[in-house]
């Protein structure tokens, strides 16, 4: 859906913009001939308010889509750093889409447990969010000398 509004919203407020520009400088259709006032003004005013409000309106649903994406992003990470440094892992990533959030950690054997991963975002208040977690085992060798 944002490859739709993306462009729409760019060619509404290229209009826009356009139209704000011409009335300043007070270009008109009809050149050299009287319109009224009103008529002049109030068609302009109405477009200008339907081409704001289509970038507008996508916009602001796109930003709070982003907004709550962070905010979720963040909440995860806080959660799922406790969760690794306690088994000795630390988190590499944390990256959500959708309603979906993969949490990609690394660190010694054993790994540590899902389910306690999943209590503690319970506890957080992010039960029901759909986690997956990608754990990547590593070893530590000594550079010999």
């Amino acid at each position: 859906m944002a490859e739709f509004w993306n462009p729409t919203t760019n060619v509404a407020a290229i209009l826009a913009s356009g139209i704000v520009v011409m009335a300043f400088h007070r270009v008109h259709r009809l050149f050299g001939q009287r319109v009224a006032a009103g008529v002049r003004y109030g068609g302009a005013v109405a477009v200008i308010a339907a081409l704001l409000l289509v970038v507008i309106v996508p916009l602001w649903i796109n930003s709070d889509r982003i907004d709550k994406t962070s905010v979720r992003e963040s909440e995860v990470q806080a959660v799922a750093d406790r969760w690794a440094d306690n088994a000795g892992w630390s988190v590499t990533g944390v990256t959500a889409t959708g309603d979906r959030v993969l949490i990609e950690a690394t660190g010694p054997n054993p790994a540590p447990g899902l389910p306690l991963l999943r209590h503690d975002l319970d506890a957080a208040g992010l039960n029901g969010l759909d986690v997956r977690v990608s754990l990547v085992p590593a070893t530590f060798q000594p550079v010999p000398n």
